[in-house]
């Protein structure tokens, strides 16, 4: 494997826990960071995984992510950092890690970009969080609505009739519409369920969804794919070079 970047985060919130349940989460942390820099990492794996369970973070996830791959983890390292880079979509050190993780992948599948729009929307979306974005549409589109109040009920006495003014009510609507399509299209990046990671390696990919159906190709530990529909013990799955196959349910873990 590739040397990995080493940015072991340690603070976590445990906001949205009580008080004994806030000493608890802290107390295992704790330990698990300890036995993590002790290079106890099965140790620490299941410290880290105990706190996963209920409670949700970037950092644990990373950290989880680096125990796993000093195990020599391939597939579950890399599934904890897409679920990092879920969460924090801009963190350098984890996108810089995922980055160098997927390097390390054997496959042969080449990745094929996305459509220009798409990529550049989702680019966008990553910039802010749900709510910041969902605050930008909310606030133009009052703007608009208040301007568009001034001008049809009130634009006499405030002398507002003028051809330019129509022109801004327009661009707050046509704003405040594309500010929405970017939080709900941040929305569906962080909730998607459809993401997931192959965690053996010489996965069979079928033509259908049997499992003596013709295989169409091999796949390693690590290779993320994009489902598609499910039938029974089967995904259809979308590889990254947008091949279609199917394979067993039990071979891959959603991000």
């Amino acid at each position: 494997m590739r040397a990995l970047s080493i940015i072991f985060l340690l603070f976590f919130s445990f906001h949205f826990l009580s008080g004994s349940d806030i000493k608890d989460a802290k107390a295992v942390l704790n330990e698990a960071n300890q036995a993590f820099e002790a290079k106890k990492y099965d140790e620490a794996i299941n410290l880290y995984t105990s706190l996963v369970h209920d409670y949700e973070s970037a950092p644990l996830y990373h950290n989880l992510s680096l125990s796993h791959y000093y195990q020599g983890n391939l597939a579950e390292s890399i599934l904890y950092m897409e679920k990092a880079n879920k969460i924090a979509p801009l963190n350098r050190d984890i996108n810089k890690n995922l980055k160098l993780l997927e390097e390390n992948v054997d496959s042969e599948i080449s990745r094929l970009p996305d459509f220009f729009l798409k990529a550049w929307l989702d680019s966008v979306s990553k910039i802010a969080s749900i709510s910041t974005w969902l605050w930008l549409h909310i606030i133009t589109l009052i703007i608009a609505i208040v301007l568009l109040y001034f001008y049809l009920i009130k634009g006499n006495d405030f002398n507002l009739h003028f051809y330019y003014i129509r022109g801004v009510i327009i661009g707050l609507f046509i704003l405040s519409l594309i500010l929405g399509g970017i939080s709900f299209n941040r929305s569906q990046l962080k909730n998607d369920t459809r993401s997931a990671i192959i965690m053996q390696d010489s996965v069979p990919l079928r033509m259908g969804a049997e499992a003596n159906s013709q295989e169409v190709m091999k796949a390693n530990q690590g290779v993320k794919v994009k489902i598609e529909d499910e039938i029974g013990d089967f995904y259809k799955v979308k590889l990254q070079d947008y091949t279609e196959a199917w394979l067993k349910k039990e071979f891959v873990e959603i991000i």
